[in-house]
């Protein structure tokens, strides 16, 4: 049997199998337009103290999880805080001025409990101090202790200004420490404590709203509702934050007006589907 040689000027090209093919590469043109791949990270409900409210952020895509206590740095200092809700994989950028460190060590808890108890004892003197000193006109809302032991914060509402001077005084002597008086207001003290609205949720303050905006009876005039204070009016005595949120205004804000319906539509609506309810 005779062999058989391919045909001059035949190019012989091997079949390649699928694990071999290779695809086309991208021109330089496709390769700028092409979308980059998205960086993934995840949302973290934090809380510090039992009786702060949470707050969330957003760190790097890392395995934690519901109930670990984490290290992280916060305005260039170290803290300590429980994550108290699953983290949830997002497509956000990190956080500005939050930075994760490390899953908190039994060092750091020993610290976190004797900064606990520092602070404790820092409100108990201010409240003894206070009343050496004859300051009554003032209501101690927080103390905030850094986990370095650097500074000592007083949260306080007062409807006028007070002399801390000599309070200031006897509070650096005794705690060793720096000391700030930070004066808040009576919306930012209702914010701070806490409690329920009278709708039975918690209050719009503690949740999400981080600024005040000012609130009037005539955005009740203009929602046709009675202008009365007493029945108006928050846990902070202040007329309720959520009278902004039926304004025009607000949903321009949000971006929302053109997604408003109107009474009309939904009336109209309703009606034709009881008539082909009632064919």
């Amino acid at each position: 049997m005779e062999d058989t040689y391919p045909e001059k000027n035949t190019e012989i090209i091997p079949e390649l199998s699928k694990d071999n093919q290779t695809e086309p590469a991208l021109s330089q043109e496709d390769a700028e337009n092409q979308a980059p791949e998205p960086t993934y990270n995840i949302i973290v409900t934090l809380k510090q103290r039992d009786d702060w409210h949470e707050f969330h952020v957003v760190f790097p895509l890392t395995d934690l999880k519901k109930e670990d206590w984490i290290k992280f740095q916060i305005d260039g200092r170290d803290e300590v805080a429980k994550i108290v809700a699953k983290p949830i994989k997002v497509i956000l950028p990190l956080a500005s001025s939050v930075n994760f460190i490390r899953t908190a060590t039994p060092e750091d808890m020993e610290k976190y409990k004797e900064n606990l108890e520092k602070e404790q004892r820092a409100k108990e003197l201010c409240i003894q101090f206070n009343e050496e000193l004859g300051i009554t006109k003032m209501d101690l809302t927080r103390v905030e202790s850094y986990m370095d032991g650097s500074k000592i914060i007083f949260y306080y509402y007062s409807e006028g200004r007070i002399d801390f001077r000599e309070l200031v005084k006897q509070l650096v002597k005794t705690l060793k420490s720096r000391i700030e008086m930070r004066q808040i207001g009576i919306r930012h003290e209702a914010k701070m404590v806490g409690g329920a609205a009278h709708c039975g949720r918690e209050m719009c303050c503690c949740l999400y709203l981080n600024n005040f905006k000012p609130v009037t009876l005539k955005m009740a005039r203009d929602q046709n509702l009675i202008p009365n204070p007493s029945k108006l009016s928050g846990r902070c005595g202040r007329l309720l934050c959520c009278l902004r949120y039926e304004l025009e205004e607000s949903y321009q804000d949000a971006g929302l007006e053109d997604e408003v319906i109107e009474l009309n539509d939904l009336s109209d609506s309703h009606e034709r589907h009881e008539g082909k309810k009632r064919k």
